[in-house]
């Protein structure tokens, strides 16, 4: 059972967010009669930070580890029943307005319910010192991280430039009708109406981002950072490399998390795109029904009817285009968004945007995929995923980028 435990604290680790490339890439070493410049000193200094963080993420994570171990051998320990609860427990009986003298009665109803990280998952991490401290470590650790690589790649940070990047087409500023929205409108009133939306201009990554693109993501991580952002089908060899599954190079990237989303798109020095640029890229000021125009067919797109059942080189479905140039936005693979909500059980209470992932805060996925019907991958489709701890084979995520 303990074995399971760095998948089961998903939504712990998915308090953070990354960013930019290289660690353990080698640089050019600096003569012996000269002196290190201020920058090489800077870098020198971040480095070591990035080590000593990174040791205190361990530590964070093995007293983690040691309360998981305790709370698992009280759960299979039936002697103990009666045992005093730990302060998370305790923290956990206080907001479900019980006492510690109900614990022994409620560790009974929860042994009945289900296995003991069941209902860590879903109840109890949220109330655990250690789980708090192991997420900021997390945090820091991925905020030293991309420290040093600003440093390492300036050039990947640079504001201005006169034409669009490699890879990504320019979305004109304008005026464009938004909406009305089917799928995922519960608690979004706004959504069951259409809207005229003033946009800034933005580049949009012509395809997802690819399996190959990824993997450089991974390989400029420390090692003991992979396996968070590690995608569903994905190993490490016996060096801590990543491997990509077989003949998916070229494929988009999916099964990442929310998070790995957003951190892949820092570490490029870019981000993801609003619900409302993902849908005024896929529909246009004419307000499109599929990225690609009126007519809906199945032949063209990767989509449920295509009986393909997973995802596949976005060159591969060059009908599926806009008259932009932008790739898949109909089918193939569903994308995550940067917008994010948090939302109620209560279907009839108002989502409340935030700008962090936390417990209980869903994300805005836009797109069809392979999995899709028609009306999946129309452009005014949208869905709402948890954002912390969930990987999905048919979601992946493309980046956009200010225009200056």
């Amino acid at each position: 059972m303990l074995a399971l435990l760095p998948t089961t604290l998903a939504v712990v680790i998915g308090l953070f967010s990354s960013s930019t490339p290289s660690f353990g890439l080698d640089f050019p070493a600096v003569a012996w009669d000269q002196e290190p410049t201020r920058q090489e000193k800077q870098l020198d200094k971040k480095e070591k930070q990035l080590r000593e963080v990174e040791l205190q993420r361990d530590n964070a994570f093995q007293a983690l580890r040691d309360e998981y171990a305790q709370l698992e051998a009280l759960w299979l320990d039936q002697k103990a029943i009666a045992s005093e609860p730990s302060s998370a427990i305790i923290s956990w009986l206080t907001a479900q307005q019980l006492t510690a003298a109900d614990w022994p009665q409620q560790l009974k109803e929860l042994r009945a319910a289900g296995p003991c990280h069941e209902w860590w998952n879903d109840h109890l991490y949220l109330h655990s010192k250690a789980a708090s401290n192991y997420a900021d470590a997390v945090q820091s650790l991925e905020e030293a991280f991309f420290e040093v690589e600003q440093l390492r790649h300036p050039e990947r940070f640079v504001k201005g430039f006169d034409q669009a990047p490699p890879g990504m087409i320019l979305v004109p500023g304008d005026r464009f009708p938004l909406g009305p929205h089917t799928g995922r409108t519960s608690g979004f009133p706004n959504s069951l109406k259409e809207r005229v939306q003033k946009l800034k201009s933005f580049y949009l990554d012509r395809t997802e981002v690819s399996c190959q693109d990824y993997w450089k993501f991974l390989l400029a991580q420390p090692t003991g950072m992979r396996p968070q952002h590690l995608p569903l089908g994905w190993k490490l060899d016996g060096q801590d490399l990543p491997v990509i599954p077989e003949a998916f190079e070229e494929a988009p990237v999916t099964g990442v998390s929310w998070n790995s989303a957003a951190a892949y798109a820092r570490w490029a020095g870019r981000r993801l795109p609003t619900e409302q640029e993902w849908e005024a890229a896929a529909a246009g000021t004419e307000q499109r029904t599929y990225p690609s125009g009126e007519r809906y067919d199945a032949l063209e797109m990767n989509c449920l009817a295509t009986r393909i059942r997973g995802v596949r080189p976005p060159q591969q479905f060059n009908q599926d285009r806009t008259p932009l140039g932008l790739l898949c936005m109909g089918g193939n693979a569903s994308e995550w968004t940067g917008d994010l909500y948090l939302t109620y059980t209560d279907l009839s209470k108002r989502a409340k945007k935030v700008n962090k992932a936390r417990a209980e805060v869903e994300a805005v996925v836009r797109g069809g995929s392979y999995l899709s019907s028609a009306e999946g991958c129309r452009n005014n489709y949208r869905q709402l995923y948890p954002a912390l701890g969930r990987q999905y084979r048919h979601v992946g995520f493309r980046c956009a980028l200010d225009a200056p």
